[in-house]
């Protein structure tokens, strides 16, 4: 049996078409679409159907021709491959800003870096892909070729993300987000000959990503205006349990060991920490634990439902649409998460472009004003946890900045991350403490 490689043989077999009935007519006439429905493979069952002749005459020319299902479908394929060939060299001559994933990735530059860390660094193919698909978003944001990805442009990126995150760059998950994508760009310069030597600023001064006293007491209040009286206990009890408490998110769900001692509740939490589960003490009044109660035990199903009562509250205090709520949530650096997933044996791989972080800052700042969009930003992306962060410098302020005492009271392992992240004490507050010129606050939910 001869295969025809070129789709443009199989086309002209047209003219070999014997025409000596009227299927046969058919099958002449509509060749440029038959052959088309093969090779998308539809069943020929289907082709005939459409065509309006019976499946064994239509077999029977195919036989005719010394031409298979195979040999059509598999022309197909060397068409579509060689037509995007020819874009992606046409892509290549002219230096064209990417436009589409796929054709980034079969750029061949974007092929040599793929070998490059494969066969030079010994990363992986899934790294690999998260690293490509990070290149991708930054050539086409700049609307410029990969090969034009300088150090110059590439510091000045890092330098303008770095900026519009301001003081959540403290904060570990972004700083290790960061500190990922500086590592793309430092593999890159690597492959292209120029070194990446671009370090995460440091911030000094005290966090200000937290909800303040004020913040505290409206929030209460506008609960109670907006939920029904069920859900207004539920969220403005958590509140209160995650602020006396310091505790992560999912430490509601662990709670053993219960004591009750001289109106005092003493609790054991388990949490994830960095490296290894920890176990907690907490005290909080009796009366919170009497509400808290109430809701035990804690599933995450009732989790995921105060987080949405959470992030509703946030967005009716600030003034924030569902539409901006949904680019906040949905927002990363740089503007695309890339899906990776294995599917019937094989590796599917997929980009989702997202809205940018930076973007979306600017647009809070606009609505809500330079000094709130990064706490409206953290609330909303992590609207229980910000509730640690308001312990941790409400309990500093309580205590004359004693990092050690709130560490242990909060559950930090080390207390050089409380000083990294909220904040050293400043000369001209310690000298006030010193002396007796500092008030510290008290430690109050409203």
């Amino acid at each position: 049996m001869v295969i025809f490689v070129k789709w443009i043989e199989i086309k002209n077999l047209r003219n070999k078409i014997q025409r000596t009935s009227r299927p046969r007519q058919l099958i002449y006439e509509n060749w440029d679409r038959i052959i088309t429905m093969i090779a998308r493979k539809l069943s020929i069952e289907i082709i005939a159907r459409e065509v309006g002749v019976s499946r064994r005459t239509l077999f029977r020319v195919l036989s005719e021709l010394n031409i298979s299902t195979k040999d059509i479908i598999e022309a197909y394929e060397e068409m579509k491959k060689a037509k995007e060939q020819r874009f992606y060299e046409r892509l290549e001559k002219v230096k064209a800003p990417p436009t589409d994933y796929e054709q980034f990735k079969s750029l061949s530059i974007i092929k040599e870096f793929e070998k490059y860390c494969l066969s030079r660094r010994r990363i992986s193919k899934k790294v690999i892909s998260r690293y490509i698909s990070i290149l991708y978003r930054v050539s086409k944001e700049l609307m410029i070729h990969p090969s034009e990805l300088s150090k110059e442009i590439l510091e000045k990126y890092l330098d303008n993300l770095i900026t519009s995150l301001g003081e959540l760059i403290r904060e570990e998950s972004y700083a290790q987000a960061v500190s990922n994508i500086i590592s793309v760009f430092r593999t890159w310069g690597d492959f292209r000959g120029f070194n990446i030597a671009h370090k995460t600023t440091e911030y000094s001064g005290i966090w200000s990503v937290y909800f303040d006293l004020e913040d505290r007491r409206n929030l209460v209040k506008l609960a109670y205006e907006i939920f029904d009286k069920d859900d207004a206990d539920f969220v403005v009890t958590m509140m209160e349990f995650y602020f006396r408490t310091g505790c992560r998110a999912k430490a509601v769900t662990t709670i053993f060991d219960i004591k009750e001692h001289d109106g005092v509740v003493e609790i054991w939490v388990k949490e994830k920490g960095k490296k290894k589960q920890y176990t907690w003490k907490k005290m909080i009044p009796k009366e919170l634990w009497i509400r808290v109660k109430k809701y035990l035990p804690m599933s995450e199903k009732k989790l995921a439902k105060l987080r949405r009562l959470l992030v509703k509250l946030y967005c009716k205090y600030f003034n924030i649409d569902k539409e901006l709520a949904r680019k906040v949530v949905k927002a990363t650096l740089f503007g695309v998460y890339h899906f990776r997933a294995k599917r019937n044996g094989k590796y599917v791989e997929k980009i989702v472009e997202t809205p940018l972080t930076s973007e979306v800052l600017k647009e809070l700042q606009e609505r809500v004003g330079i000094e709130k969009a990064r706490l409206v930003y953290y609330a909303l992306r992590h609207c229980i946890h910000i509730w640690r962060h308001t312990f941790a410098i409400s309990m500093l302020e309580a205590t004359n900045y004693n990092y050690e005492v709130v560490a242990v009271l909060g559950g930090w392992v080390k207390v050089n991350v409380l000083e990294r992240v909220y904040g050293k004490l400043e000369y001209d507050r310690a000298y006030q403490i010193a002396f007796g010129q500092f008030k510290p606050k008290p430690f109050t939910f409203t």
